[in-house]
């Protein structure tokens, strides 16, 4: 599949004269209005001159053909910077791009055009200029747009972390020193690199690591910038600053990235190597051959010809008509891509690289088992409904495995929230009778209590738990409720029907102590960083594999900017999502496998239209150099394959 009409020139270390390339912008809205209003005007009035006898050089004729004329240079002069400056600079830099062609059929459409206005005779092709423009532009939008997005992510992201708070307050945090104290309070960013120096907390490091769990931290662990405490004051002795930081890292690689092109530009760039000559030598063959033989305005119409017929019309509309259709199905099943590119590289995905926490996994931690003391004087289901309705009023990543629906008929008298640790509450039935319950890790637990828990701990149903939480009931141990992950629904199915596609699967985590060794009988590879992950994405990649990435971390990013095509999930890091090249809305992975067979349709159908056009462009273009192409028949024979390959495109999405 190729994206000529997106086309942006590669990077090379070679440029202008004139000074570095500036970033490219995007083109106004209404200049593309304009110039798609003016395309369907001169389309219709070019096709009415064409097939009707209007009488040569009177007053209505020169109005007409003046019309078409103006509304081209119109077109030309709102929509054809871009085009003439990427063009130019693929000759400075001695390169043939997919720019060069779409220019020459833009201008072989114009000089055929005013030949036969002044000569009076065959064909007018001045809708061509507009709708060769209005093609390349709205693909040129897309792909500005798509980078300005991920990069406006990436430093709103940033900006998040740009502050610290000290003991003299909020300052920015360029302003901090090596081993400043930084002041992290609960459920606030931390955004230093460093090592704890007072406090203890929760914190929730999973769109950084991958951990599922919030992790507790105390004085002397380290503490990361992109996460976030959870319910208790951190102090942190800053060791890496703005810039420093992992986080920093991740970020650069995400905005550096954006600027590469894409392997469909490249794919087409080379095409255009052997084509745009090709062209170029028949036209001009064409003209020397006739100019020999016959008139010179003869030979100048008839080489025309040969670049009106050889625009890649039926390639810049039929294409597109085939990629946006198909991102709509895409939307329908939940997957919203960024650009074209992804049909294609998910037609030709050989591997599937899964993150787990996040992905594969439940975004939460759900409680699978409560195992309870013999001697407890309550019914195990009221026990459970006093615990969650503890934890029920808690934003907290522990808390929210309790939000199960409970009838219980207690009062929450009172809660404190012991930071790092856990809950203590008083509760009383509707007799009045008062509960003390303690509800956390073990460190919380009275120390008469922690021997027996302890006790339990080498049985199996703790050593398969993610996580154990510990209730005392007035100071008796009472029951463990054990958290773990838990896959998402339909996970087995989607990786039969990746099985049935002969796509093979990689599962990568930043969890150091995974539930699962591994799934649907493929090797879990744990405890993997960002940097980490990154590089057995190039291992990959080494081996002649074209991979898909799925991940909803930051901690993915790095990965998913290397990738032919990385999807996020809907629930994921906003930083994520704006680096992936496609979001899952709904985080139903049951539309991965759909949209890989859709896509591959596509893909298939688009390659034999591609096949169809190069046919019709050799014998178009064999009939034009021979002089044996009537004018009318090649506008009608240019609107008809443009048609055909358009309604080919069309079907491969239903």
């Amino acid at each position: 599949m190729s994206t000529c009409c997106c086309a942006t020139p590669p990077t090379t270390k070679t440029t202008a004269p004139s000074a570095q390339p500036a970033q490219p912008s995007k083109i106004p809205v209404v200049k593309i209005a304009i110039g798609l209003v003016l395309a369907g005007q001169t389309m219709v009035l070019g096709m009415g001159i064409n097939i009707t006898d209007t009488p040569i050089f009177g007053a209505t004729y020169w109005v007409l053909h003046g019309i078409l004329f103006t509304s081209a240079l119109i077109v030309l002069t709102l929509l054809g910077g871009p085009l003439l400056r990427n063009t130019y600079t693929a000759l400075y830099e001695k390169r043939i791009s997919v720019e060069g062609l779409f220019l020459l059929s833009i201008l072989g459409a114009l000089g055929g055009s005013l030949v036969a206005t002044f000569q009076g005779t065959g064909s007018i092709y001045y809708e061509v200029v507009a709708i060769v423009l209005v093609i390349y532009t709205v693909g040129k939008n897309l792909g500005i747009y798509s980078r300005e997005k991920a990069i406006a992510a990436a430093h709103t992201f940033r900006e998040t972390f740009d502050y610290a708070y000290t003991q003299e307050g909020k300052i920015d945090i360029e302003k901090l020193r090596q081993n400043d104290e930084v002041i992290v309070g609960p459920g606030q960013p931390i955004t230093v690199d460093g090592i704890i120096t007072k406090g203890e907390s929760f914190v929730q490091e999973r769109a950084l690591t991958g951990e599922p769990t919030a992790i507790v931290k105390h004085p002397g662990d380290k503490a990361l910038a992109g996460t976030y405490t959870v319910d208790g004051t951190l102090h942190i002795q800053a060791t890496h600053l703005k810039g420093d930081r992992v986080l920093d890292t991740i970020i650069d690689t995400v905005e550096n990235a954006h600027i590469k092109p894409s392997h469909l530009q490249e794919q087409a760039d080379r095409i255009m190597q052997w084509f745009l000559p090709a062209v170029i030598t028949i036209s001009l063959g064409t003209f020397c051959t006739w100019l020999t033989i016959g008139h010179w305005s003869e030979a100048l119409f008839n080489s025309m010809a040969v670049l009106i017929i050889a625009c890649p019309c039926a390639l810049g509309l039929a294409t597109p008509i085939a990629v946006y259709s198909g991102l709509l199905k895409l939307s329908k099943l939940g997957l919203i891509s960024k650009n074209g590119d992804f049909l294609d590289t998910l037609a030709q995905a050989q591997r599937v690289v899964f993150d787990k926490t996040g992905t594969l996994s439940e975004e939460e931690l759900v409680l699978v088992d409560w195992v309870m003391d013999p001697s407890c004087p309550l019914p195990r289901e009221e026990l459970k409904a006093m615990a969650a309705l503890i934890e029920k009023p808690i934003d907290h990543p522990i808390a929210r495995a309790f939000s199960y629906e409970t009838s219980s008929t207690h009062t929450l008298e009172s809660s404190r929230i012991i930071p790092g640790k856990g809950i203590q509450a008083q509760l009383s039935d509707a007799s009045g009778k008062q509960y003390a319950i303690t509800l956390g890790n073990l460190s919380l637990m009275p120390e008469n209590c922690q021997a027996s828990f302890q006790a339990l701990q080498d049985t199996s149903l703790f050593t398969e738990a993610k996580k154990a939480i510990y209730l005392c009931l007035d100071g008796v141990p009472t029951a463990v409720a054990l958290l773990d992950e838990k896959l998402r629904t339909g996970v087995n199915e989607v990786f039969e029907y990746l099985d049935t596609l002969d796509l093979k699967i990689t599962l990568l985590t930043g969890d150091p102590n995974p539930h699962w060794d591994s799934i649907h009988g493929v090797t879990l590879e744990s405890g993997l960083s960002p940097n980490e992950k990154d590089k057995r994405i190039t291992e990959l990649q080494s081996q002649g594999e074209r991979l898909i990435y799925i991940g909803d971390g930051i901690n993915d990013a790095p990965a998913m900017t290397h990738c032919e095509a990385s999807i996020a999930m809907g629930s994921g890091a906003a930083l994520t999502q704006s680096t992936a090249t496609a979001v899952l809305i709904a985080d139903s992975l049951e539309a991965l496998p759909q949209a890989i067979t859709l896509c591959r349709k596509i893909r298939a159908r688009v390659r034999e239209n591609l096949i169809f056009a190069a046919n019709y462009n050799f014998f178009g273009m064999t009939l034009a150099a021979l002089g044996m192409l009537h004018p009318v028949v090649a506008a009608l024979l240019m609107l008809g394959s443009s048609i055909w390959v358009s309604v080919r495109a069309l079907q491969a999405t239903r």
